[in-house]
């Protein structure tokens, strides 16, 4: 669910000068803002699997979430200015 929060504060948030200077442009924050939105869909998605208590559900959502931490780290690394 914050994945998604996160993608809609990064399409709020690309029209910032000083966040468009430190990343180069608007498509990269773009990208992050759409892929953040979809990873957090497929979390919700598969949440009903998890109520479920289905194993498969818990292995896709465990590398999704991985994913997700791995492309925040990036993120960090990339652009510490704005964040």
């Amino acid at each position: 669910m914050l994945d998604i929060v996160g993608g809609v504060l990064l399409l709020f948030m690309q029209h910032e000068p000083e966040i468009v200077l430190s990343v180069g442009g608007t498509a990269p924050i773009l990208t992050t803002a759409i892929v953040s939105i979809v990873v957090g869909v497929v979390v919700v998605a598969v949440a009903n699997g998890l109520l479920r208590g289905k194993s498969g559900s818990r292995l896709v959502v465990t590398i999704v979430e991985m994913l997700s931490l791995s492309a925040s780290i990036f993120t960090a690394f990339v652009a510490p200015a704005p964040f």
